[in-house]
C-alpha cells in the first residue's frame, strides 16, 4: 500500500506550485531511493550469498513489489528534479539573461 502512495504524493508535490513541497517530497524520495539501494546492495546480497539457490529464487519471488518501490522512488526523484530546474533555475536563468541584454 505504501507503495502506491509514493508516486501519488511526488506528483501532487510537483503539480502543487510550491517550491517547499516540492523540494521536501524530492529529498525525501531520494534519501529513501538512496539508502534502500545501499542496504539492498551491501547487506541483503551477503546474506543471499549464503542461502541455497531455492530459497534464493523464493526470497526473490517475494520482493516483487519492492522492484515496484524502487522504481517509483526513483521515478519521483528524476521528474522532482526535473521540474525543479525547468521550474526554478531555468526561470530565473532567463530572467536574469533579459536584464543583462536589456
Amino acid at each position: 500500500m505504501v507503495t502506491l502512495l509514493v508516486p501519488i504524493v511526488a506528483l501532487i508535490g510537483a503539480l502543487s506550485g510550491s517550491f517547499v513541497l516540492l523540494d521536501y517530497v524530492n529529498v525525501i524520495t531520494e534519501g529513501a531511493w538512496t539508502g534502500i539501494d545501499l542496504f539492498m546492495g551491501l547487506l541483503i546480497s551477503r546474506a543471499m550469498r549464503s542461502l541455497d539457490p531455492p530459497t534464493r529464487a523464493e526470497i526473490i519471488k517475494r520482493r516483487s513489489m519492492m522492484l515496484f518501490f524502487m522504481l517509483a522512488l526513483a521515478s519521483a526523484t528524476t521528474t522532482g528534479v526535473y521540474i525543479a530546474i525547468h521550474t526554478y533555475l531555468l526561470s530565473s536563468l532567463n530572467r536574469l539573461f533579459l536584464i543583462v541584454v536589456q
